[in-house]
């Protein structure tokens, strides 16, 4: 039987019981409002972002195997675990069970219906995910004593990055190796190793980054 501490199910709570049992988004009679389940849902929708379950876990405040059994179909989640794991992409309840994966990848995107990212001084809108690559603009913002980052140590993570600076200038860290990229340069390297990326200058910094 799966661990689903995570999934806020309790034994003596029957409301919290039936949300689990019976699957978000059914009605009276136990019928889904969509043909897929939650779990196929999931996994398209983690997919459509080009993200693995590590990612989609790390973004929603769960762990790895609490979105691999959904997917499996092992489990089906509480309302309040399922909106946790949806504030991760981020999309409602009604946008996830409206959510059509045969619907054709749209063309052209406003800066509205890009996917956005704030954390500290670094702004991002994701242009583009599919099959675990990733195209994003990022924004670190200009320094104000305080330098814009990506992180405030050395970090690490899965996958591959590649970035072009478009204005600005950047400093990168990658194991020992540290420098100051201008406009125009790049760089590319294994996430795994512990690195860096920071604003130190009192004007922002464009950067066009590739992960997968």
């Amino acid at each position: 039987m799966p661990n689903t501490d995570h999934l806020e199910i309790s034994a003596g709570n029957e409301a919290e019981s039936e949300a689990v049992s019976k699957p978000v988004g059914a009605g009276d009679n136990g019928q889904a409002e969509t043909d897929l389940p939650i779990g196929r849902r999931l996994q398209l929708l983690r997919e459509r972002n080009g993200w693995s379950q590590r990612e989609l876990a790390k973004r929603s405040g769960v762990t790895n195997s609490v979105i691999s059994t959904i997917e499996q179909g092992r489990v089906s989640p509480s309302i309040s675990s399922l909106e946790k794991i949806l504030a991760g992409f981020p999309v409602s309840l009604r946008e996830f069970f409206t959510f059509d994966p045969d619907a054709e990848a749209p063309v052209f995107f406003a800066v509205g219906e890009m996917e956005t990212r704030q954390f500290g001084g670094l702004n991002s809108r994701r242009l583009f995910a599919h099959q675990g690559v990733a195209v994003t603009h990022v924004v670190y913002e200009a320094s104000t004593g305080e330098a814009a980052s990506s992180s405030p140590s050395l970090y690490q993570r899965d996958g591959m990055t590649v970035g072009v600076i478009i204005s600005g200038q950047l400093e990168v860290t990658v194991g020992g190796q540290v420098r100051v990229l201008q406009a125009g340069e790049g760089y590319q390297f294994d996430q795994t190793r512990p690195h860096c990326i920071r604003n130190l200058a009192e004007e922002e910094c464009v950067v066009l980054s590739v992960s997968c």
